[in-house]
């Protein structure tokens, strides 16, 4: 924002501002066909309700593995469920369950030999004694 020079900033936000959706919508629509259907049938046409809907189901995308976030969205299509605290629920369920299986991560072996790992292995100890000097004098 730009304001003017000397004067003081604004109290408040502009409530006049639009705030699309559209990429979240399209990363949510591109995880999965079964989260494709979820969207079409609980997003609202239009409307505030609409952008609030696609936030906090990405927010819920954010936070969760994929594989349980598409699992979670096949069962709320299911029992028809668009409310995001019964979806959350439905992902505690699935993790208190288990009913996942995710892969261990990949782990690329040539950081062995890259310049960063290989200076990294000769360096010096740290000295951390001082941590130790500082916590008896606080005693």
């Amino acid at each position: 924002m730009v304001f003017p020079e000397g004067g003081q900033r604004p109290a408040h936000k502009p409530t006049q501002r639009k705030k699309p959706t559209a990429r979240e919508e399209t990363i949510l629509r591109s995880l999965d066909k079964s989260v494709e259907t979820y969207l079409h049938f609980a997003v609202p046409k239009a409307g505030k309700s609409k952008h609030r809907f696609i936030r906090e189901l990405f927010g819920l995308y954010r936070k969760v593995a994929s594989t349980v976030f598409i699992r979670a969205l096949d069962r709320a299509l299911k029992y028809h469920i668009t409310d995001i605290a019964t979806i959350e629920n439905i992902v505690l369920l699935k993790l208190r369950n288990g009913d996942f299986k995710s892969s261990p991560p990949e782990i690329d072996q040539d950081y062995l030999h890259r310049e960063a790992y290989v200076e990294g292995c000769f360096a010096d100890e740290v000295d951390l004694s001082i941590y130790d000097q500082a916590e008896d004098e606080n005693e």
